[in-house]
């Protein structure tokens, strides 16, 4: 018979976000088995329980985060291409502002013992390929021109300049975010069309 659970998603969840607020908060030394066992309100059990260990909880951060980018690029698809290719790059930026913690991890993992594995790159590589596909599809569609690796490239850096910049406060000096994601997406998009 299997042994019940004794943690369960919502504890998972909790410690996710509490590793999250250690590492924005006190940066990535200051992640640690106690610290975060302390800072959650469970047992180091907990942890080792759904988890394992320190890097299995960076590895489910860098995971979680992949997979809340792909939930999200998933519920903006619409048979519309130059609509798709627009809800992608407000997919990403609502990845980024939702849980700013697991965007660190995806793409500045400030955890130089964490080695993503062949299956975590496969993760975070349906992401750029869910974008390459809707940008085919814009190809395909005369929305925009170019080689689709390409355009991927461009549209893909464009965003995660712009989710980047937000998340360090630096697009709300003396502007507002939303009006600059709206103009650079609407520019980016124009540039690329066909001539």
């Amino acid at each position: 018979m299997a042994r019940p659970r004794v943690h369960d998603d919502t504890t998972r969840e909790r410690l996710l976000d509490t590793a999250g607020t250690i590492l924005r908060r006190d940066g990535a030394t200051a992640l640690t088995v106690r610290r975060l066992a302390d800072d959650a309100g469970v047992s180091t059990s907990a942890i080792y329980s759904l988890f394992g260990g320190k890097e299995d909880v960076v590895r489910a951060m860098y995971r979680e985060g992949f997979a809340n980018l792909a939930r999200l690029q998933a519920a903006v698809e619409t048979d519309d291409p130059a609509t798709r290719l627009h809800r992608h790059a407000l997919a990403y930026r609502e990845a980024a502002r939702s849980r700013p913690h697991l965007f660190d991890v995806m793409f500045a993992c400030p955890f130089p013992e964490f080695e993503p594995s062949d299956s975590d790159q496969a993760l975070s590589m349906g992401t750029l390929e869910a974008l390459q596909d809707a940008v085919v599809e814009g190809i395909r569609t005369g929305v925009v021109a170019g080689d689709p690796a390409v355009v991927t490239m461009a549209l893909w850096s464009t965003v995660h300049g712009l989710a980047t910049l937000e998340l360090a406060g630096s697009l709300d000096v003396a502007t507002d975010a939303d009006e600059v994601w709206a103009t650079t997406i609407d520019a980016v998009l124009a540039g690329l069309a066909p001539a």
